[in-house]
């Protein structure tokens, strides 16, 4: 039976994130993840949301298409 674990290197030790799951001795796999981590700051271009009220906050689902939409009315609102 395969279980799989996240963890972290910590000076050249594997910890795993829930150190009660392995059984001492236990034969594991080392899987390396190149993807992101969640503890560097993203890469690529920042960018600034509009303020959108609300009389609810959270409550608004917003497109893709409904940010460039408030984004170009902003733009034209200031002149750019």
């Amino acid at each position: 039976m395969d279980m799989e674990l996240r963890g972290r290197v910590h000076n050249g030790v594997i910890l795993p994130e829930d150190s009660g799951a392995l059984p001492e001795g236990a034969c594991v796999r080392i899987v390396i993840d190149l993807g992101p981590r969640h503890d560097e700051e993203p890469r690529g271009k920042r960018i600034s949301l509009p303020l959108v009220r609300s009389e609810h906050p959270g409550s608004l689902r917003l497109t893709g298409e409904d940010l460039a939409r408030i984004l170009e009315e902003d733009d034209l609102a200031s002149g750019h």
